[in-house]
């Protein structure tokens, strides 16, 4: 619509500014008609409100007489009172001095996080903790002027040329926005069996009853399944999947003599589960990932490679097509944050590692902060990066780069015959998956070592058994 020919005498009328009303004699304190009149109405009334005052005729006009004397009454007490004044409170000196604040922190971020305004991604990223926000959060953000135009092209062309009425009720965008809940997750398994005990007693208790109204047999009764399949294949309504840990004590059976203490060993290389390590050793007091890195991660790698000549750290990698996809996230899922070395820690660190990106980036900086730090100049220092292995030496790394298996499980077996072929014959692995275990037992005749020892669990369950007693 354009005012300037259809309306002129509206057009001047907002030239003049008489689209907003000044309260008072401040600059830049102007606001509009009707937020004017609801301030009045706000100082009349008072903290204690005006009720049913349109139920009476006499009441309303006089509230309609009196208002306006009212508030002129109000306005010179306040008048006298304060001050009189015509700056804006964005102009005094405290004011001032909290955006300087605010400016200098920005500035500091920026020093910090580097430019964002920079970054050619395609995502939101917080300045402050680096988080990053949904991919449909972006769309909405990208798509949200598009929107906005094809919906007010519906609105005037069904409304002002259509036949749809003025008053019709316009639909809720349902856009995914900032503050959008995530969805829940599933219920834990507790409150999924005590639900199922519930119906499967409300249940029984419904047909003992009518069994015993209508002379039933009780033992023909019991004799039929409550469910459409056996318990013994399906929990919680999906496949039963069994506990791979429990091949382990089969493996080991009753012999209490093969757990080691892992301070008499002398081994030639030792070989790192690098998902292991990130969950075992917790940030604590660290406060972004540099300190976490420094003054956890590497102090614990360094002393590992004091006890052996070589050490290796294998991580996985995640692929977004794999089938172990499917697995991973039924783990649930976490917020999604950009490692860099002045990131801030998250607060929920197994959240944290719910996520595949978020462990990709940190087994990257991992990765790139070990080599560059080192462990002494007499040790080997081996660590996987993606497809590639990063080195602090010049050792041929031909047979274990490139490397396409995804998960750290196979990997690391492959690393422990790259680790014998170059003269490592005692070698301990250190894990807590079954499935190594079980890879190891399958492979220990190809890759030609003396010892292979597997450091398995954790904590107190954490158990050095020795590879010949399996």
């Amino acid at each position: 619509m354009n005012l300037k020919h259809c309306h002129p005498d509206i057009e001047q009328q907002f030239q003049a500014g008489n689209f907003a009303v000044d309260v008072s004699n401040k600059r830049f304190s102007a606001m509009s008609i009707d937020q004017a009149h609801e301030q009045m109405n706000a100082l009349i009334k008072g903290d204690g409100g005006v009720i049913g005052i349109t139920e009476s005729e006499a009441a309303l006009t006089r509230w309609i007489t009196a208002s306006p004397e009212i508030l002129r009454i109000l306005g010179e007490f306040e008048g006298h009172v304060e001050s009189v004044c015509d700056e804006h409170h964005e102009q005094k000196s405290g004011y001032q001095k909290r955006f300087q604040q605010h400016v200098l922190s920005v500035m500091q971020v920026f020093d910090n996080v580097g430019n964002p305004f920079c970054d050619t991604s395609n995502e939101l990223i917080t300045l402050d903790t680096n988080n990053i926000a949904p991919s449909n959060v972006c769309e909405s953000v990208v798509t949200a002027y598009d929107v906005i135009l094809e919906q007010f092209s519906t609105f005037w062309n069904e409304r002002v040329h259509g036949s749809v009425s003025v008053l019709s009720t316009i639909p809720r965008n349902k856009l995914c926005l900032f503050n959008s809940k995530s969805v829940p997750g599933k219920k834990d398994s507790k409150s999924v069996k005590l639900s199922e005990m519930k119906s499967d007693c409300e249940l029984f208790s419904r047909l003992y009853i009518v069994c015993q109204s209508r002379d039933g047999n009780l033992d023909e009764f019991f004799a039929h399944e409550n469910q459409p399949y056996p318990p013994s294949l399906l929990q919680n309504g999906d496949l039963r999947f069994g506990t791979k840990s429990d091949l382990l004590s089969c493996m080991l059976g009753n012999d209490q003599n093969s757990s080691a203490d892992s301070s008499k060993l002398c081994l030639d290389c030792y070989i790192l589960d690098g998902a292991v390590i990130t969950p075992m050793i917790r940030p604590g007091c660290s406060r972004n990932f540099e300190e976490y890195g420094k003054h956890m991660i590497l102090p614990y790698i360094t002393s590992m490679a004091t006890k052996v000549l070589r050490l290796d750290i294998v991580f996985d990698t995640y692929v977004a097509d794999s089938l172990k996809s499917s697995s991973r996230s039924k783990r649930g899922t976490g917020t999604r944050t950009r490692v860099t070395a002045s990131t801030k820690i998250p607060k929920n660190w197994q959240s944290f590692l719910r996520l595949d990106s978020n462990k990709t980036e940190l087994f990257h900086y991992l990765a790139t902060l070990l080599i560059a730090e080192g462990v002494g100049e007499t040790k080997q220092l081996f660590v996987t990066y993606d497809q590639d292995v990063k080195c602090n030496s010049d050792a041929d790394i031909g047979s274990i780069a490139p490397c396409s298996h995804e998960e750290a499980d196979s990997r690391m077996i492959l690393h422990c015959l790259h680790a014998s072929n170059n003269g490592c014959k005692k070698v301990a692995i250190r894990t807590v998956d079954t499935d190594v275990v079980v890879l190891a037992i399958a492979f220990f005749d190809r890759i030609h070592l003396d010892e292979l020892w597997i450091h398995f669990g954790t904590g107190k369950n954490a158990d050095l058994l020795q590879f010949m007693t399996l």
